[in-house]
């Protein structure tokens, strides 16, 4: 976007995504879609070392 640092982006265009909430959202998969997306993030996390945390949310 131009910007001359990518945490401006993420900050100031990305925010109102950070409120989402991953339950709803899984709520909405039926059982095989959820098992596919589990099995996607833990292969996602097993190749790259990333660690994956509860992120708090404040309106």
């Amino acid at each position: 976007m131009g910007h001359s640092h990518p945490d401006t982006t993420r900050d100031h265009y990305l925010a109102p995504f950070t409120g989402l909430h991953v339950d709803y959202l899984m709520a909405l998969l039926d059982e095989d879609e959820q098992t596919a997306l589990e099995a996607l993030v833990r292969t996602a996390v097993a190749a790259t070392g990333v660690v994956l945390t509860a992120v708090e949310v404040t309106r």
